[in-house]
């Protein structure tokens, strides 16, 4: 696997973690956003 391929997998991880904690009840929906805001950037970069 390359270096790549590792960091698109971690990123798609990442979008769905942000995910979960966008539908989580104790969490501020601002943490959500926030986690699938800078996985997008990495994914994009």
């Amino acid at each position: 696997m390359t270096n790549q391929q590792a960091r698109l997998i971690g990123t798609a991880i990442a979008l769905v973690g942000g995910g979960v904690a966008v539908n989580a009840e104790n969490l501020d929906i601002n943490v959500g956003i926030t986690i699938i805001l800078i996985t997008g950037a990495l994914f994009i970069a």
